[in-house]
């Protein structure tokens, strides 16, 4: 995750697709937000990584692109390890103190992030990622990412500039991921 340097979110307009603060309050809005991604398989698979799925809770850098995939039209699938659950729980256990996400935030991520994905795949099934984990000399949270993309015929959305900068290095793998920012709205 990049560092979260964002100022306190503003509750009454945060985040974007939700009319209300979150938590519980909201949860049929988000779900509503959700049924629309979960009902398609005709959109582009992606895989999103913390980086990205982070900006549907907190408002920071990229949040606003991020909630845009959430939203786009056609709903495009939107895929993942099972693990970017506990990554997306440590980026909101330590963003209290950095000022980018409330406690209310912290538990709508715990309730809702699970219903955002149209799937997550259970991370012992991408575990001969480990040999990423070598080739790029990198953590292996984002090599379940790529390995899922590989597998899925799919891009990884990111924010980690890290990663995308040795992907650079393998000519065969920069077709695996795409910078956030680079993301279009109507890729779907």
């Amino acid at each position: 995750m990049p560092p979260l340097k964002s100022q306190a979110t503003n509750e009454t307009s945060w985040p974007p697709c939700a009319s209300r603060p979150l938590p519980l309050a909201n949860i049929s809005t988000w779900r509503s937000c959700s049924a629309r991604v979960v009902k398609s398989a005709e959109g582009r698979i992606w895989v999103v990584d913390a980086s990205v799925a982070f900006g549907w809770f907190a408002q920071v850098p990229g949040s606003v692109m991020a909630v845009q995939l959430l939203e786009a039209s056609p709903p495009a699938r939107l895929i993942a390890p099972d693990l970017v659950l506990a990554e997306l729980l440590n980026a909101g256990w330590k963003a209290p103190g950095a000022g980018a996400i409330t406690e209310a935030q912290l538990e709508g991520i715990a309730q809702l992030a699970p219903g955002l994905f149209t799937e997550l795949v259970p991370a012992i099934a991408l575990l001969p990622a480990q040999l990423l984990c070598r080739l790029l000399d990198h953590p292996a949270t984002d090599c379940l990412d790529l390995a899922l993309a590989g597998r899925q015929s799919a891009v990884l959305l990111t924010q980690e500039e890290h990663l995308l900068r040795k992907l650079e290095s393998l000519p065969q793998a920069t077709t695996l991921a795409l910078a956030l920012k680079g993301w279009q709205p109507d890729e779907g």
